[in-house]
């Protein structure tokens, strides 16, 4: 009896363990499809994150690079600017001190200051001490033009060609970038998104809703920015031009005689011993001058003019005391006096004005009539009005109204050729609406798919007869979408100016938003738009995916 009741327990036991080993053989198969299809998933979400922040990199290289690029043309006028009235200044000291030799010049060499100079020295009784001193100035002011004028020529050369330069290059990776997105958007394989798309998964393509998106953002990016012609205007798109006036030195604002380089006086020690009467006590030389940007930005202008006077001291004797009497030299034989026919000048210019009077209007510099002046003269850049008229006397350092003799005689003469080639203020990039608060560019979206048959689950592994290995009541169907595995992923480039400690310490100063002059644009992974999530998975279930 024991030995029946064994044997057909037994025969119970079989058929448990074919059933259970049947159930853990499901679990295995699907514990294998869930993982192969997370592991799937998971590539084509990195891929989608590297395809998406790739395209951003792309992007914010493309601002930082405009962004060096104006700065760089920023710069490059600064140093044209300060260059043209180095060899103004260069001439005009040269024609201080002597009287032809200095250079081309509009017309005939100026009236000869440096002579009548010359014929007072040598009837004061400091005759030796200024003579020397003359002497010395005359050499070093001539020898230092000379050395200005080649000089100078080949600097501004070069200072163009490279604003010429950026300014292209700014513009031609710009509509690179933009090509590139667009090419992706019509060729899965195509530019940089592509690229990283089959570097990292060639099974996954950019799905047809994911073009159509990748189409959007190319337009949208392509709005972002604009280039901004040479004159651009005066609401407050122009930024380059006010940005070049505001940085310009004190040297190519202003170089009059309050201002360094300070003229050198000639003193006459004997005039102060008591009754040693002395005609020519001082004299020194009423030098005004300055740089201004005129004709749509296309030329800068420079002049230095001077007057000479000075003062005599007699001596008269009050109870017995000598007293010195100060009188102002209001003519000498032959003439000099403040804002006399004798006067020295000097002048240059660059750009499509060269041999033009210099003139007050149309000047655009620092207080031109009708054009941008620096902040502190009271141009106001917002909405392009003149908030503080008469300021245009300014122009060229006050030289019209210091010494309007001389002034206006350059004016009428003008600065000469003095240089061969400027192409003015280049086209540059900037984005296009600059009045918006906004650190960040358009978004980059890639969708990314891949066809359920390239992930190989249980019913991808073939039994021999072009089956899968559970096929019929054990096949476990996948159940994607469209038979489509999917991933999407969005980037931008994100603005973010460095803390500065005067920023720490003192939060009233003003924010920075995103801009083409500040190279601060970084690439960022950020949240897809809940909106374009939701067309994309209905795109999904559409088949459109």
């Amino acid at each position: 009896m024991l030995n029946r009741s064994h044997q057909s327990q037994r025969g119970q036991s079989a058929v448990f363990t074919l059933v259970l080993l049947g159930a853990i053989l499901m679990g295995v198969a699907l514990l294998y499809n869930s993982g192969r299809l997370s592991l799937t998933k998971t590539r084509l979400q990195n891929t989608a994150d590297s395809a998406a922040y790739s395209g951003s990199v792309l992007l914010a290289r493309d601002y930082n690079f405009s962004s060096y690029a104006n700065r760089g043309m920023v710069a490059n006028q600064v140093a044209i600017a300060q260059i043209v009235g180095l060899r103004s200044w260069a001439q005009y000291e040269c024609y201080t001190y002597n009287n032809s030799g200095c250079g081309n010049q509009g017309g005939a060499d100026p009236n000869d200051l440096a002579s009548q100079i010359q014929s007072t020295v040598n009837s004061s009784e400091a005759s030796g001490i200024w003579g020397t001193v003359l002497s010395g100035y005359a050499d070093s002011s001539s020898a230092l033009n000379s050395a200005v004028r080649p000089t100078t020529a080949v600097i501004v050369d070069m200072a163009n060609t490279i604003d010429v330069a950026l300014s292209a290059a700014s513009r031609v990776f710009h509509l690179g970038v933009v090509a590139d997105l667009a090419s992706t958007a019509a060729n899965t394989g195509a530019g940089i998104i592509g690229e990283v798309v089959q570097a990292n998964d060639p099974q996954a393509q950019i799905s047809t809703f994911g073009k159509v998106t990748l189409g959007a953002d190319a337009a949208a990016i392509a709005g972002f920015t604009k280039t901004n012609a040479k004159s651009g205007d005066t609401q407050g798109q122009n930024r380059i031009a006010p940005t070049v006036l505001n940085d310009l030195d004190a040297f190519s604002e202003s170089r009059s005689a309050s201002d360094p380089p300070y003229e050198a006086d000639l003193w006459n020690p004997f005039a102060f011993i008591p009754y040693n009467d002395q005609p020519y006590a001082m004299i020194w030389n009423s030098h005004s001058g300055g740089t201004e940007w005129k004709n749509g930005y296309t030329q800068w202008s420079a002049m230095d003019v001077s007057n000479a006077y000075g003062f005599s001291i007699y001596w008269i004797s009050v109870f017995g005391y000598p007293v010195p009497l100060i009188l102002p030299i209001w003519r000498i034989d032959p003439p000099l006096y403040l804002d006399s026919t004798e006067f020295a000048l000097g002048g240059a210019t660059v750009g499509s004005g060269r041999g033009d009077p210099l003139g007050q209007t149309n000047n655009y510099g620092p207080c031109g009539a009708t054009a941008p002046c620096t902040a502190a003269s009271g141009w106001n850049f917002n909405d392009g009005t003149w908030s503080n008229p008469g300021n245009e006397d300014q122009s060229f350092g006050g030289s019209y109204t210091a010494n309007p003799t001389p002034a206006n005689d350059e004016d009428t003469r003008g600065p000469g050729n003095s240089f061969a080639h400027y192409s003015g203020l280049q086209p540059y990039q900037d984005v296009s609406n600059t009045k918006q608060s906004d650190f960040d560019a358009p978004q980059i979206t890639v969708v990314l798919s891949r066809a359920q048959s390239t992930v190989h689950t249980t019913s991808q592994i073939d039994n021999g007869q072009g089956k899968g290995i559970f096929s019929g009541a054990l096949n476990l169907a996948d159940a994607e979408p469209s038979n489509q595995v999917e991933a999407i992923a969005s980037a931008d480039a994100h603005f973010e100016r460095p803390w500065s400690s005067a920023i720490e310490n003192n939060l009233g100063v003003s924010v920075v938003y995103g801009n083409l002059f500040n190279p601060y644009w970084e690439p960022h992974l950020v949240p897809t738009n809940p909106a374009t999530k939701a067309a994309a998975q209905g795109a999904q279930f559409a088949g459109q995916g």
